[in-house]
């Protein structure tokens, strides 16, 4: 299983078709206006490439959501899942693909730093996503004079 590509977002899904509809996608900040920061949302948009070979069995993901700053603490969050067993393939000419987003909710964040949300797949890491949360600077007014 390979990945073919991956990235955060703000809001995502794919459509029945398999079309992707995003809001706020391949962003590496959230910035904060005071904390502990509550954020809705952080969507995980993923793709992976499946052999042949592959399909048949179950393939295990794993995300997990880390404070970089605090990499002895445990993962702010983790989400286990598994993409299914597959028994309809494509004709010989076409890839296997398996899109998904993923969704870690509320995620509360006590101060500023650097975070990353990790892919691990089949029980190796295929992507971490770096990324820094920041307290929204206020410009100073000038005054009148």
């Amino acid at each position: 299983m390979e990945l073919a590509y991956a990235f955060l977002a703000d809001a995502a899904q794919f459509t029945s078709d398999g079309k992707l509809n995003m809001l706020g996608g391949d962003f590496n900040s959230i910035v904060a206006e005071g904390f502990p920061h509550i954020h809705p949302v952080i969507a995980i948009v993923m793709r992976f490439r499946i052999n042949r070979d592959e399909a048949a069995v179950p393939h295990p993901v794993r995300l997990e959501l880390c404070n970089l700053d605090r990499p002895e603490d445990p993962p702010m969050a983790d989400i286990e899942g598994s993409f299914p067993a597959t028994t309809i393939l494509p004709t010989a000419e076409d890839p296997l693909f398996f899109a998904n987003v993923s969704n870690v909710l509320g995620t509360v964040f006590t101060s500023a730093g650097n975070y990353a949300l990790r892919i691990i797949a089949d029980g190796r890491q295929v992507k971490e996503f770096p990324f820094t949360v920041a307290l929204r600077s206020i410009p100073q007014g000038r005054g009148e004079g």
